[in-house]
């Protein structure tokens, strides 16, 4: 359940519900959209529906479970290469050693050492990439 279907449920509309927690509607509408909410709002929200404040946090903590684990199972379907291509670490590597790439060939082009790196640093990037792609397809 969630701060909109408590809402429903007692038949209020947003612009009610805004008007008895002495809440803007742009308000009541970033609660239900976002799932979060100012200590504030989450007591005047709590007296509206006659529940406790932490009630309503635990409503707002399931629903944010919930769509945690849509997230999860839409980049459960992602292969490998998509995982890598979404992860900042391996965005890192490459800007990286594009950098040292550029600082051997415009400072010593006949003694080329970033191919050792690259390719060391490369082995064990994607290894760990992989072994963290198949615990996270593990978990699921």
């Amino acid at each position: 359940m969630s701060i909109k279907n408590l809402r429903i449920k007692k038949g209020l509309s947003q612009e009610q519900l805004a008007e008895l927690s002495n809440l803007s509607s742009r308000t009541i509408q970033r609660i239900e959209k976002d799932n979060k909410a100012s200590c504030e709002s989450l007591t005047a929200i709590a007296k509206v529906f006659e529940i406790e404040v932490n009630e309503l946090e635990n409503i707002m903590n399931k629903k944010n479970i919930n769509s945690d684990e849509v997230k999860a199972s839409k980049k459960e379907d992602k292969s490998f290469f998509l995982y890598l291509k979404s992860s900042t670490k391996t965005f890192k590597f490459l800007i990286i050693n594009i950098f040292l790439i550029v600082l051997n060939l415009s400072t010593n082009s006949e003694n080329l050492w970033f191919p050792y790196i690259l390719i060391g640093w490369g082995f064990f990037h994607f290894y760990k990439r992989f072994i963290e792609y198949t615990e996270y397809k593990n978990l699921k």
